[in-house]
């Protein structure tokens, strides 16, 4: 079982890599922020928000908050102001996981 999501959490990096990377040369360097910001305020709302649950640690390495920035990410566009990626990742863990138990 561990080897099987051992191998799981290695294609998902990979595929995520190509994917920012895809991003990236077709958007240039601010789509590469966008994914930064954007997944740095899911992570770190996350982080925020379970800091006290007795199960904190595998909350954050369950990577589910990394999809998240991610995918919410790659929906926007390359050219939107920083902080908007950067609160739309934290609202999204936060009414999303926090609030309805996501």
């Amino acid at each position: 079982m561990l080897r099987f999501v051992l191998v799981l959490a290695v294609m998902a990096v990979a595929l995520s890599s190509l994917v920012v990377l895809a991003a990236i040369w077709y958007y240039g360097l601010a789509a590469l922020l966008v994914v930064v910001a954007a997944t740095l305020g899911a992570v770190l709302m996350e982080a925020l928000v379970f800091q006290r649950s007795p199960d904190f640690p595998g909350r954050l390495k369950d990577g589910s908050a990394f999809l998240t920035g991610l995918l919410l990410a790659l929906t926007l566009p390359p050219g939107i102001p920083l902080w908007m990626a950067f609160a739309g990742g934290a609202i999204s863990i936060g009414l999303g996981k926090a609030v309805f138990g996501g």
